[in-house]
């Protein structure tokens, strides 16, 4: 049994290893996202400032990955926008006393559902349920993003005639 871990253990530090950066640091910031939502889940914990904190580091790494071109303009833009929602979905009364942002907050976070999981949302505020789903599913969506990375320049060459560029 101590054979069979420290092969798994061997293998996945080659994998990740052989991993793209692009790969590496965007399944890092994937995981890490995830990573805090079980943690949440299983203390029981949360609430504005802790999801905040987690979602400003997380931005942080983002922005970071960015600069140092270790995840592509399109993967960034899909991660900032489900943070984004994020935040806008825990948006407190404190905040915003009046409601005043209601309607932009509900309209953003019923095209990010819309726009990842095809589900046109009902009346306002109806279901935090499919926002949690469209925001699994864009976590998904995203892996898979990270998977096919080396596909992509097969599929261009195959598109493009034997060219690897874009057209």
């Amino acid at each position: 049994m101590k054979t069979k871990k420290i092969i798994l253990a061997v293998l996945f530090l080659i994998y990740t290893g052989m991993a793209p950066a692009q790969d590496r640091s965007g399944r890092n910031l994937l995981d890490g996202l995830v990573a805090q939502f079980q943690q949440m889940k299983e203390k029981g914990s949360g609430g504005f400032a802790v999801v905040d904190g987690f979602l400003q580091d997380l931005m942080a790494s983002a922005k970071s990955a960015r600069t140092e071109k270790k995840i592509d303009p399109p993967f960034f833009k899909r991660y900032v926008r489900m943070l984004q929602v994020l935040k806008l979905a825990i948006v407190s009364a404190d905040y915003d006393r009046e409601g005043i942002l209601n309607s932009l907050i509900q309209a953003e976070i019923d095209r990010f559902v819309a726009d990842v999981s095809g589900i046109e949302p009902g009346k306002p505020g109806a279901g935090i349920a499919l926002v949690a789903d469209a925001v699994s599913e864009e976590i998904i969506n995203l892996y898979m993003t990270l998977d096919c990375m080396g596909k992509r320049d097969e599929l261009r060459r195959k598109f493009n005639g034997g060219e690897v560029g874009r057209k």
